[in-house]
């Protein structure tokens, strides 16, 4: 099947915005059962004054697992990050703090307890001398001699303050299909001999998997939509003048006719006026005048 490349950001967001989609997704990310989804007012595209292309998502979710024969269930914070460049570093670690105060804040406010964070990054780029294509970085309580502490656990405290990771490094995916996740994490990749994600991609159907044959279907109705296809070389359109931005700063600051197709092209993927501001490293006032 045929299907729009979730690489792209307007393909990703679209296709998250669909619950049961974000549940299959999640759930096979996070290895649990997602049972109930709510979209966090934080959900927004993102783009970086130092050209990093950030991408983000919150959920409040209800995830349940089984253990020892149990249905254990909870209710945690879930924010996913999907980025292109291999410094952005600190601004996850900015996000992630200003996330932790907010959950602070609304905790006290509602007399509860702040929710436990599950961050997910899906990185288009390599960790060094990380090979795993997906890995998971959890807490673990341990005593003063090492040995690892259960009794007393989960506890609100600890759960309150720490945060897990699920990392995905989309490249070293390619041709790899081992596992469950690994067949739904193909719905990402699709490069060309220049380097550049493909605005669709080939994937085999699996009637069996009903979840995954779902998602498919989604992204193949996406790539059918001709506003779809529109924004998808907008984003084009403006990830080339970003690039090219980054390699000849100064050069392309003296392009006009430039800069307003960048203005135009992020206007019409939603961006307001400031965050192409931001996204552009220029005045408000200049982007107003292109518009």
């Amino acid at each position: 099947m045929e299907i729009a490349n979730s690489m792209y950001d307007v393909v990703f967001k679209h296709l998250m915005s669909d619950s049961r989609a974000a549940k299959v997704i999640l759930g096979a990310l996070l290895n649990c059962t997602v049972e109930e989804l709510s979209y966090d007012r934080n959900e927004y595209t993102s783009l970086s004054r130092d050209d990093v292309h950030l991408f983000r998502l919150d959920f409040d979710a209800t995830i349940s697992k089984v253990i020892d024969g149990k249905t254990v269930r909870q209710v945690v914070h879930v924010e996913l990050q999907k980025a292109y460049e291999p410094h952005e570093i600190a601004r996850f670690t900015s996000y992630l703090g200003s996330l932790m105060r907010d959950n602070g804040k609304k905790a006290m406010q509602e007399g509860t307890h702040p929710l436990h964070i599950i961050s997910i990054y899906i990185l288009g780029h390599n960790l060094k001398d990380i090979d795993e294509p997906v890995f998971y970085v959890n807490r673990t309580c341990v005593a003063q001699d090492g040995t690892v502490i259960q009794k007393g656990l989960p506890n609100v405290f600890i759960e309150s303050l720490s945060v897990d990771m699920v990392v995905v490094q989309v490249s070293k995916l390619q041709g790899r299909a081992r596992t469950h996740l690994e067949k739904m994490l193909k719905i990402f990749g699709g490069r060309n001999i220049d380097g550049k994600y493909t605005h669709s991609i080939y994937l085999d159907e699996d009637r069996d998997d009903t979840d995954y044959s779902y998602v498919l279907g989604q992204l193949n109705k996406l790539l059918a939509n001709d506003e779809m296809r529109r924004k998808m070389d907008l984003e084009d359109e403006a990830n080339i003048y970003m690039s090219t931005m980054e390699n000849n700063a100064k050069e392309l600051e003296k392009t006009k006719s430039q800069l307003s197709s960048a203005v135009k092209a992020l206007l019409a993927t939603g961006q307001s006026e400031e965050q192409i501001a931001i996204i552009l490293n220029t005045d408000i006032e200049k982007i107003r005048e292109m518009k």
